[in-house]
Parts: structure tokens; sequence; C-alpha cells
């Protein structure tokens, strides 16, 4: 029997004014599955996020930087920050 557990990592960006968010590149050691954006509140929390992300993504392992996501412009437009949950599968055996 296969046990798939999903590990996940949350981060906050805060910007020092608005901002016209247009795309996202994603550099990670790893291999992910998912990114959740969310346009980001104050001290944003994972309880802030049960009522789902503003964008989400599947990710393509990406050691150098050159994919990049395209952001909704219309849900990303003003903002003063955003968080993001990258999440990873992983099976039992990985432990």
């Amino acid at each position: 029997m296969w046990k798939v557990i999903v590990m996940q990592s949350f981060r906050s960006i805060f910007h020092t004014g608005d901002v016209k968010l247009k795309g996202i590149v994603v550099i990670a050691d790893e291999e992910l599955s998912t990114m959740r954006l969310f346009k980001s509140k104050l001290r944003m929390t994972f309880d802030d996020i049960g009522c789902g992300p503003d964008q989400e993504f599947d990710v393509t392992y990406d050691s150098n930087g050159t994919l990049e996501y395209p952001v909704k412009v219309t849900k990303f437009f003003g903002v003063h920050g955003t968080a993001t949950i990258m999440s990873r599968k992983m099976n039992k055996d990985e432990f």
C-alpha cells in the first residue's frame, strides 16, 4: 500500500508599494507538484488560506529558473504582497 504525504511550504512576500504581478519564476532544488498563489494580507498564516488560492499552478521541475508561470494580471493588480504555498507529494519510501 502506498501512502502519499503532501509537504507544504508557506512564504509571504511584501512589497514597498502597489505592484502589478505578471508572472512568477520558481527555482527549487527539489521537485514540487503545485504552487498556490494568494493576494497577501498582513501576517497571513495557514489559517487564512481556507477559502482557496487566487491562482494555482502545476509546477514543473526547473532548477535554472527558465520557466515563467503567467499570473492573472486582473487578480494581482495593485497588490502590496503575495503569499505562496508550495506543495510536494512524498511517498513513504522518501522518509
